[in-house]
């Protein structure tokens, strides 16, 4: 048996197929769809993937700490540019 974190235990594996099975199960043509009919796990099969950035509106540069550590680390509002993502997707996925 294999413990991948302290709260999650594997006790099985899914096979190649059953695993494409399980996939295709979920897969949607848009967001849209997926929010419009309250589905909560789907996957959108994108055609294309373009990642570009943007000047972030407003900013305020924070070097956080957690509560057990010192080490010290930025979130993703800390930083003067965000990152966008554009796809488009499939209109067949089957």
């Amino acid at each position: 048996m294999e413990v991948s974190h302290r709260m999650i235990e594997i006790i099985d594996k899914l096979e190649r197929k059953q695993r494409n099975e399980l996939i295709n199960k979920h897969l949607s043509l848009c967001i849209k769809y997926l929010n419009d009919n309250h589905i909560s796990l789907g996957i959108v099969k994108p055609l294309l993937i373009k990642a570009y950035f943007e000047d972030r509106d407003e900013h305020n540069i924070k070097i956080h700490t957690t509560l057990f550590s010192n080490t010290l680390f930025r979130t993703m509002d800390d930083y003067e540019k965000e990152t966008n993502l554009l796809f488009c997707y499939l209109l067949n996925l089957r």
